[in-house]
C-alpha cells in the first residue's frame, strides 16, 4: 500500500469514475426538468442507458485485453467528451439521449481498464487489487454525487454537474498518461 503506483491508480479510477456519480445521480431531473420528458420517455433512456453500458462491458474487456493502458486513455477521452456535450447541450433530449449512451459506453470502458491495471499494479494480489478497485469506484460514485448535490444546491441546474466531473476526468486522463505506473516502461535491451 505504499506503491505510489497504486495510488496514482486509485486516485486515477476515483477521480475518473466520478462523473458517472455527478451525472446519473440526478439523471432522472434532468431529462424530466431539462429536458421535459415525461416519466415514461425516461424509463426508455434508462433502457438505453443499460445497452450502453453492456456495449462499453462488451467493447472494454476487447480493448482491455489489447492494451489496457489505451483503453483507459480512450474511457476516459470518451467520458470527457460526453460530459462536454452533457454540459453544453443537456438542454435538448436530440443531443442529452445519445450523450448518455455514449457516456455509459465509456465509462464501461475505463472501468474494466481501470481494475485491470490497478490488478496489475498489484501483480502479487489480484484480490487486493479487485477490492480496491471497488472502494474507488464506489469513492467515485459518492465524489461525483455529492459534487452534482452541492451545485444543484446552488441554483446551477441539473446540467452543471458535468462540468465539474468534466474537471475530474481531465485530472485522470493527464494521470494515464502521464502518471507513475501508467507510463510504458521502455523495453528492456535484447541478451
Amino acid at each position: 500500500m505504499r506503491s505510489v503506483p497504486l495510488w496514482t491508480a486509485i486516485i486515477t479510477i476515483t477521480v475518473g469514475f466520478s462523473g458517472l456519480g455527478a451525472v446519473l445521480a440526478y439523471i432522472v431531473p434532468l431529462l424530466e426538468v431539462d429536458n421535459g420528458l415525461d416519466p415514461s420517455d425516461v424509463t426508455w433512456v434508462l433502457m438505453l442507458w443499460g445497452v450502453g453500458t453492456s456495449v462499453g462491458a462488451f467493447w472494454g474487456g476487447r480493448l482491455t485485453d489489447r492494451d489496457h493502458r489505451a483503453a483507459s486513455r480512450l474511457g476516459l477521452g470518451l467520458t470527457a467528451l460526453a460530459l462536454f456535450g452533457i454540459g453544453a447541450f443537456g438542454s435538448s433530449p436530440w443531443a442529452t439521449v445519445p450523450l448518455l449512451f455514449l457516456l455509459a459506453v465509456a465509462t464501461q470502458i475505463f472501468a474494466q481498464s481501470g481494475q485491470v491495471h490497478l490488478m496489475d499494479v498489484l501483480h502479487g494480489s489480484p484480490s487486493l487489487g479487485s477490492a480496491l478497485s471497488h472502494a474507488a469506484l464506489n469513492a467515485a460514485s459518492a465524489l461525483g454525487t455529492g459534487i452534482g448535490a452541492l451545485i444543484i444546491a446552488v441554483g446551477l441546474g441539473y446540467q452543471a454537474p458535468a462540468w465539474a466531473a468534466l474537471v475530474l476526468t481531465a485530472v485522470a486522463l493527464v494521470l494515464v498518461r502521464v502518471g507513475p505506473g501508467y507510463r510504458r516502461a521502455e523495453a528492456a535491451p535484447a541478451l
